[in-house]
């Protein structure tokens, strides 16, 4: 069985902001969960791919439809989802960008690692910004997350972000975790910014575990990928499955991930 984090529900509060039990080595995230992440990866090579602000003017603060139809439509605050935000810092670069565009943005970043998330309430200075320990593949996270938007008198997110997320998804649930996620998403939001972990990654992260002697993950050897060319045919099915329509490509940032802009299928209704 995979070990896992200090998950929220499994650790108090009062004992995140006291003593801590011992985190596993560095290398040993194993999901994804790196303690000094943003030392390695630069927020601002994610947020400069970022569609330009009137992109976001025309195709997100034109319209909401919402079944809480009591509220005004316009003007609009965006309303945004980050997952696996780790300690907080693209979710709060994500945030200044959209405020420094003339754009109003909430933004609520969910992580599955309950130290992670205290390091970014205690360092969170905007208002616009709330973090959250979560597990976005539980049962129980639709009910955790709708409050968040009930608050804002709507029914999904404008934007998701899921920067490489996707491989430990895929990794620790599965091809039918994987499926999963993207289809909460599509469910959840009108457009994704989806970084997708290529094939590559998937050999390190294996190999780092085998080298630190800690268990392989046990879905690894049962994927229907295994192979960069496989990979990206899975993600094609799974996009077509879920009705994500592939908007544009956003380009690399300096570690060379690919940034994708995906249309949910909500959005696609309110264009037609």
């Amino acid at each position: 069985m995979n070990s896992s984090p200090p998950h929220c529900t499994s650790v108090s509060r009062a004992f995140v902001r006291g003593s801590s039990p011992p985190r596993p080595p560095p290398g040993a995230a194993r999901w994804g969960n790196f303690n000094n992440y943003y030392r390695f990866h630069d927020t601002l090579s994610r947020v400069q791919l970022l569609p330009a602000a009137d992109w976001f003017r025309t195709h997100l603060q034109d319209s909401h439809p919402s079944p809480i139809a009591s509220r005004p439509s316009a003007p609009t605050r965006l309303v945004a989802l980050d997952i696996g935000c780790n300690s907080g810092d693209l979710t709060q670069h994500i945030a200044r960008h959209f405020v420094s565009e003339d754009i109003p943005l909430d933004i609520l970043g969910i992580d599955i690692d309950a130290h992670l998330i205290q390091r970014a309430q205690d360092q969170v200075a905007q208002p616009n910004v709330r973090f959250e320990c979560l597990d976005f593949m539980s049962s129980e996270s639709s009910s955790r997350i709708q409050p968040y938007l009930t608050e804002r008198g709507r029914s999904r997110f404008d934007v998701i972000f899921a920067f490489s997320v996707s491989m430990w998804i895929h990794l620790n649930h599965g091809d039918a975790g994987l499926s999963t996620f993207l289809g909460r998403m599509a469910a959840m939001s009108r457009y994704i910014v989806l970084e997708p972990q290529p094939w590559r990654c998937y050999q390190t992260a294996a190999r780092r575990m085998r080298k630190l002697k800690e268990p392989e993950f046990e879905h690894m050897k049962h994927l229907s990928c295994q192979d960069e060319l496989s990979l990206t045919k899975l993600l094609d099915e799974l996009y077509a499955r879920h009705n994500l329509k592939l908007i544009q490509d956003l380009g690399t940032n300096d570690w060379n991930r690919r940034l994708l802009l995906l249309e949910c299928p909500s959005a696609m209704s309110v264009h037609r």
